[in-house]
């Protein structure tokens, strides 16, 4: 850090924990002391985040966070040399590294990495990608939700036919599979 100004009067502070104060006495702020504060090395100063480092935009604040790695590489994983702009990251992080056991909390499954465990229990037990608009309803998966849409509310389904046998699917990748599998004899 070069240096720390309050972007209300201008004044010159010296440390995050000044500047909370100063913000808090001076200006009368709310400051919360329920969540931990630090430095972000961004600026927030329109409606869009942009990266000062290389003028990227972001609509969302954790992929500009994901983005400053590339930036800031403070802090270093030992078992796959990616950056870390803090220690606290760093160490969410390496967790992903440890062997152990750690088993699905929805179903009897173990594994042995605890990025094993979370990929299985988003792939496999996390529906919250695939909710149906109308009325909410959650689908293990694209295909699922589709028929849904057809099937309860009506939508007109746009199929994806077989030019060589007519053929038809609701998902492209079904009709790319069937192709391959069916008519180009690839296994």
């Amino acid at each position: 850090i070069t240096s720390l100004k309050c972007n209300i009067c201008s004044s010159n502070i010296e440390s995050l924990e000044e500047l909370l104060t100063h913000l808090k006495d001076v200006h009368e702020k709310t400051i919360h002391t329920d969540v931990k504060n630090q430095i972000v090395p961004f600026k927030f100063d329109s409606d869009f985040l942009r990266c000062f480092m290389c003028l990227n935009v972001f609509t969302s604040f954790k992929p500009l966070n994901q983005h400053m790695k590339k930036h800031y590489r403070n802090y270093i994983c030992k078992a796959c040399d990616e950056g870390f702009v803090n220690k606290f990251t760093l160490n969410v992080h390496e967790q992903i590294h440890k062997n152990g056991t750690f088993k699905c909390d929805h179903c009897a499954k173990i594994f042995d990495t605890i990025q094993k465990k979370k990929m299985h229990e988003k792939s496999v037990h996390e529906m919250r990608s695939s909710k149906c608009g109308f009325c909410n309803e959650a689908f293990k998966n694209y295909r699922h939700k589709v028929k849904h849409l057809i099937q309860v509310h009506g939508v007109p389904s746009r199929t994806h036919v077989c030019q060589a046998c007519n053929k038809e699917f609701l998902v492209a990748r079904s009709l790319n599979d069937h192709v391959r599998k069916g008519h180009l004899m690839e296994r």
